[in-house]
């Protein structure tokens, strides 16, 4: 269970402490996943998926998916995820403005379902409360090309909307270079292109290993490229050893060796 006084501090203090687990987080993705997963069927599919600016969870449950499961580095990133889940909920904007008075109107109409929802909803009352100014709420993200957001287009923001409602929200923190306790399974875990961080031989083989025990034995692991062409020599000699490579269009993914 997340803490949001302890989140909020070392939200606060982000600029100076450097923590992977609260810095400064996409507004909209960068990724296209419309060209990404054209050739994959998520109905009713389980999935493990890095929350990013959320927009790959939004998408995951608009394709068909039975469950979203999240997880992330990244602290602040599940926060936001709830605020994106409020703006769409409430006000029908599949993203919110970054700013102290329309967050403060978001929260107006929160009624918390559940202590994760209730401790979410304090840490952007305390942001909100402790901020003098949008600049400094918006210091929080980077905002790219964020006038033309979310390259999977949802239109119909009120469809998703009944689609979400009815999902629980699961979160783990998590690095996912370290080792990881779960008894989970999954059909589809999407890693977006974290491996592009990725620096050490070490990590690789933990991060192998993760993705094995994660992944159901007929599941995938869909990787994006952002920065580079497929995966990095390191990440093909260690994963290759456990996992089939395939190519796609803006990416590749993973299938387990038979």
């Amino acid at each position: 269970m997340l803490d949001y006084n302890i989140d909020f501090l070392n939200t606060i203090n982000q600029n100076y402490n450097k923590m992977d687990c609260y810095s400064s987080l996409y507004y909209s993705s960068n990724e296209n996943f419309t060209d990404l997963f054209s050739c994959f069927d998520f109905k009713d599919k389980d999935v493990f998926s890095i929350v990013g600016s959320g927009d790959q969870a939004l998408y995951f449950y608009n394709r068909g998916c039975r469950q979203v499961d999240l997880f992330d580095i990244n602290i602040i990133s599940i926060y936001y995820y709830y605020l994106r889940l409020w703006s769409i909920k409430y006000l029908g904007d599949l993203y919110p403005m970054i700013s102290i008075s329309y967050i403060n109107n978001v929260l107006s109409k929160v009624k918390p379902s559940d202590s994760k929802e209730e401790n979410a909803y304090n840490y952007w009352k305390k942001l909100i409360n402790y901020y003098e100014h949008d600049y400094e709420l918006q210091s929080l993200f980077f905002f790219g090309n964020s006038s033309l957001p979310l390259y999977q287009r949802i239109y119909d923001v009120h469809k998703l909307n009944g689609i979400i409602s009815s999902k629980c929200i699961n979160y783990t923190p998590m690095d996912i270079t370290n080792p990881v306790n779960m008894s989970e399974k999954y059909d589809i875990i999407f890693v977006s292109n974290l491996s592009e961080y990725i620096t050490s031989a070490k990590s690789f083989r933990i991060y192998s290993k993760n993705l094995d025990k994660l992944l159901k034995h007929d599941g995938i692991v869909i990787a994006s490229n952002i920065m580079e062409e497929g995966p990095w020599d390191t990440e093909r000699r260690i994963l290759f050893n456990n996992f089939d490579y395939h190519n796609i269009n803006r990416g590749y993914y993973y299938t387990k060796k038979r």
